[in-house]
């Protein structure tokens, strides 16, 4: 077949691919299934709709976690005193 071009993705280790919310997630609820937060396509709210289902807690309760930075102990200083 003339004038294919082939290209080879590397695919990355798993532990690159998930992002930032995925991982806060994980971190925060570590039973959580890999295959569900894939299913959710990095989306805040679908991940808190999934969260919701296994605790207690609102979907705006899980979202606020899972959207606001974290602050370390030495932010904290600086910032009151």
């Amino acid at each position: 077949m003339a004038g294919v071009v082939r290209r080879t993705v590397k695919r990355q280790p798993r532990s690159v691919r998930v992002g930032g919310i995925d991982r806060q997630a994980l971190m925060m609820w570590p039973r959580l299934g890999r295959t569900a937060l894939r299913r959710c396509g990095h989306d805040p709210w679908r991940i808190a709709t999934l969260i919701s289902h296994r605790t207690k807690m609102s979907r705006e309760a899980i979202l606020s976690l899972l959207v606001t930075p974290y602050v370390s102990s030495d932010d904290g200083v600086i910032w009151f005193g």
